[in-house]
C-alpha cells in the first residue's frame, strides 16, 4: 500500500490534480478557438455557427470531467481507479485538442514545423478535411 500512495504522490506532482488538469485543457480550448476563429475571419465567415457553438461546449464539458473526479475523489476518498481514470481522461483529451490545434493552425496559413506534421499527419489530415467539409 506504501508503494501506492508514492505513484500517487509522485503522479500528482507530475500531472497536477485535477484542478489543474482542467486549467491545462481550458487553457488549450483557448488556443484552440482562436486559431478557429482566425481561420474563420481570414475565409470571411461568419465567427460563430451552430457547430461552432456546440463544439465550445463540447470541449468545455469534456474539460471539466478531471475536476469533476477530483471533487469525487474528495467526497469517496483517492482510489487507484479514480487517480487512472483522471489521469487518462486528461491525456486523451489533451491529444484531441492539440490535434484540432494543428488543424486549425494549418487551415488559417501559419508555417507549422514539419517534424509535427510528419508525426501527426494522418489525424490532421482527416481534422482538415472534416473542418473544410463541415464550413
Amino acid at each position: 500500500m506504501d508503494n501506492l500512495i508514492t505513484i500517487y504522490n509522485e503522479v500528482v506532482n507530475f500531472c497536477g490534480d485535477g484542478y489543474n488538469q482542467t486549467i491545462v485543457l481550458l487553457c488549450l480550448i483557448v488556443i484552440d478557438t482562436y486559431l478557429g476563429l482566425s481561420w474563420r475571419i481570414k475565409r470571411k465567415k461568419p465567427l460563430t455557427s451552430s457547430q461552432f457553438i456546440e463544439g465550445i461546449v463540447l470541449n468545455i464539458s469534456v474539460s471539466l470531467i478531471p475536476s469533476i473526479l477530483e471533487i469525487l475523489q474528495n467526497f469517496r476518498g483517492r482510489t487507484p481507479i479514480l487517480i487512472f481514470l483522471e489521469f487518462l481522461m486528461t491525456v486523451t483529451t489533451i491529444v484531441f485538442f492539440m490535434q484540432s490545434i494543428i488543424a486549425n493552425w494549418v487551415l488559417t496559413g501559419y508555417k507549422i514545423p514539419k517534424f509535427i506534421l510528419d508525426f501527426a499527419q494522418k489525424h490532421i489530415i482527416n481534422e482538415i478535411n472534416n473542418k473544410k467539409n463541415k464550413e
